[in-house]
């Protein structure tokens, strides 16, 4: 498949958050109080991926000392919620 191009990274995620929750086959992942492991986990369950590692990969990137360093600096450097 061929991958889309968007303008800013909230147009991104705004379409990614609209292709889940129109099609069904996701409603498991939309319902809400997932956490982001759970929700990796539901996301492969669901067909979204064809990396049979894709929620493995994804829980490493979550829980990744790197990420968790760059929500903290965002945090820190805006009064915006992230």
């Amino acid at each position: 498949d061929e991958f889309r191009a968007y303008p800013s990274l909230r147009e991104g995620f705004e379409d990614y958050v609209n292709f889940l929750k129109g099609n069904a086959r996701y409603d498991s992942v939309t319902k809400g109080g997932l956490t982001p492991e759970e929700y990796a986990g539901s996301l492969q369950d669901a067909g979204y991926a064809t990396d049979p590692e894709y929620a493995e990969k994804i829980k490493g990137i979550v829980n990744s000392p790197r990420l968790n360093d760059l929500v903290g600096q965002l945090k820190f450097d805006s009064d915006e919620p992230i």
